[in-house]
């Protein structure tokens, strides 16, 4: 797990740490398999965290939050190479 946050880049502070997100929500898995799976983790900024992680409302989830990194992942890296979509 990286200890930047995968949304906005926001690395952690000395005041706040970024949170890890379950990817498969731990209602989902019932018996706790892959709870501690650093698989199942990825790191977001406790902003990120409730805007992307959990749709805004902290009893949500967002299912496409894998899809959303790699859709932030990308337009990082056309911005980088200085690319139009």
């Amino acid at each position: 797990m990286e200890p930047d946050c995968a949304i906005c880049d926001k690395p952690p502070s000395k005041i706040r740490r970024n949170d890890a997100h379950h990817t498969l929500p731990v209602s989902y898995d019932p018996l706790e398999l892959h709870v501690a799976d650093i698989d199942n983790l990825e790191t977001l900024c406790r902003s990120c965290h409730f805007r992307w992680g959990h749709a805004g409302n902290w009893s949500r989830y967002n299912v496409n939050l894998i899809e959303c990194i790699d859709k932030v992942d990308e337009a990082r890296e056309r911005i980088e190479r200085n690319v139009k979509p």
